[in-house]
């Protein structure tokens, strides 16, 4: 990779360094997220050393607001789920050398008394630091409260297949009625989730947060709203990617830091985001999965399926997915049915959130893609939009007519309605990082004489 040089006109990104436990791999909660006591005191000792300033939250939003500019290679440390380790080891370091921290806690694990309930596994409260520890390292002006949130750093049911999804983020679904929370109940859960926390936090260190640190690193637009509406305007992601102008205050990007994170690695990150590279600048092994091969009605092949899938994709070493969204049984190009729920089409088999989550939590997988057509949709013959369809002039040629599949036209302002409708739905229901287009976009020469757009071309 080519790293780029910021110029000297452009305000220095903001780097985001996300800890977890500060200790050593055999007694971690998570030994690949945890660090040991040694190497962060070599990273912090690195920092220094080539010209790193630690920051305020403070100073990120005046920066944010445009009162004030961060100094050279400003970095801000955050530390999720309120570890004593970071008590005992991280602290007094930061103490010393006077570091600001950002540390974030779930209050349901910090209320608890005996045992936590941590990942479905009870583990002692022990292993969380206590209120009290949290009003002493805030009386110093140095460590921020975030909340982590009260009870969403967890698992919900979040489709048929029995995947346990982001709470935060997930609809969650309900077997027995085979249906999704609706976007109200969603909001709701959510706000009242939050609001929560935020009591918790501003009874027990006598400040509201500011910060939200979205558990597992996830967040959607309606999160993001009722995190503001809570107070919180600042929310932290584990996003790739620069924090530069174009990214909004609520999804701030960090770099997780892992147990394999060594200087070298911490150098790499921290330059690969300070170049604006992203996961899509990385050089990327593709894997093209066709669902309508993948699926079967038989639920004991279709599981065999998956699996081979993902050994196929272990073995090898993809790290991106294109994968299908949409089925097309008749091979005619033109997707007349999902494997989503949706409210236009008929629903093949609501298997495409399962996939995405087996892939990327069981293979190397970082990125999975929804791929998907953007006018190739051949809807039910009784759906009011079916006939706002591409239209070919009278007598063109076969080889004249860019595209052979059935597509919606364009210019029906009803067709596109339904057009993001569809996409609406597979957004809301199913988690991925992006999308790939089928290849039917193109209008060729003779193409849309429909109704529409001879409408829209006299217009």
């Amino acid at each position: 990779m080519v790293f780029r040089r910021p110029s000297a006109e452009e305000p220095p990104p903001l780097a985001i360094l996300a800890y977890h436990e500060v200790t050593d791999r055999s007694s971690a909660l998570v030994p690949d997220y945890s660090v040991d006591p040694t190497t962060f005191v070599r990273h912090i000792d690195w920092l220094l050393n080539n010209g790193y300033h630690f920051v305020t939250v403070d100073q990120v939003m005046a920066a944010r607001a445009g009162r004030a500019s961060l100094p050279h290679r400003p970095v801000l440390l955050t530390f999720d789920d309120g570890y004593t380790s970071v008590y005992e080891h991280a602290w007094p370091i930061l103490r010393m050398l006077g570091i600001p921290a950002v540390i974030a806690v779930v209050t349901r694990w910090q209320e608890e008394s005996s045992t936590v309930d941590f990942g479905g596994k009870p583990v002692p409260r022990k292993h969380f630091m206590t209120w009290e520890q949290l009003r002493e390292m805030q009386a110093t002006g140095m460590v921020e409260i975030a909340s982590h949130s009260h009870d969403l750093h967890r698992g919900i049911l979040g489709n048929p297949g029995g995947s346990m999804q982001a709470a935060a983020t997930t609809r969650l679904y309900d077997s027995g009625r085979d249906q999704y929370e609706s976007e109200s109940a969603y909001r709701v859960r959510i706000d009242s989730d939050l609001r929560r926390a935020n009591k918790i936090i501003r009874q027990r260190v006598g400040k509201s947060p500011r910060v939200m640190v979205w558990p597992y690193g996830r967040f959607n637009g309606t999160a993001a709203e009722v995190a503001a509406a809570a107070g919180m305007t600042i929310g932290l992601t584990l996003d790739d990617g620069a924090n530069d102008a174009s990214v909004p205050p609520f999804g701030l990007r960090r770099i997780l830091i892992e147990s394999k994170t060594n200087i070298g690695e911490l150098r790499y990150q921290l330059r690969v985001r300070a170049s604006g590279a992203t996961e899509n600048d990385r050089a990327q092994k593709v894997a093209h999965v066709d669902l309508d091969y993948i699926y079967d009605s038989d639920p004991a092949q279709f599981k065999r399926n998956l699996n081979h899938l993902v050994d196929r994709l272990t073995w090898l070493g993809v790290n991106t997915v294109y994968l299908q969204a949409f089925a097309d049984p008749d091979a005619n190009g033109s997707a007349s049915e999902t494997y989503f729920s949706n409210r236009h089409l008929p629903v093949r088999a609501n298997v495409f959130g399962q996939v995405a989550w087996e892939i990327r939590t069981r293979t190397p997988v970082k990125r999975v893609y929804a791929w998907m057509p953007l006018l190739a949709w051949e809807l039910p013959e009784k759906h009011p939009v079916a006939g706002h369809t591409v239209v070919a002039l009278a007598g063109a040629s076969q080889a004249s007519v860019s595209m052979a599949y059935k597509r919606l036209t364009p210019f029906s302002a009803d067709a596109r309605k339904v057009i993001l409708e569809i996409f609406e739905d597979l957004a809301r229901y199913n988690s991925f990082e992006g999308m790939i287009f089928h290849d039917d976009i193109t209008l060729s020469d003779h193409e849309d004489a429909s109704p529409e757009a001879l409408a829209q071309y006299r217009g």
